[in-house]
């Protein structure tokens, strides 16, 4: 009944989302005294999901 409605509104809430990411996320690493551990933190995670995509050892889904 919805499904033509549902991916726009999730398409919104994704790029609602990116925009917080953008504009909160900075504000508030500046004022938290270990930014430097969440930084670190991201970057790991982030480089850990780069390998695990690009040499294809993800665990599928389906």
């Amino acid at each position: 009944m919805l499904g033509g409605f549902l991916p726009y509104v999730s398409l919104f809430g994704a790029f609602y989302s990116l925009l917080l990411q953008f504009y909160v996320g900075p504000k508030v690493l500046y004022e938290v005294s270990s930014a430097r551990a969440i930084a670190l933190l991201a970057i790991i995670l982030a480089a850990t999901f780069a390998e695990t995509f690009a040499l294809g050892t993800a665990v599928p889904v389906l």
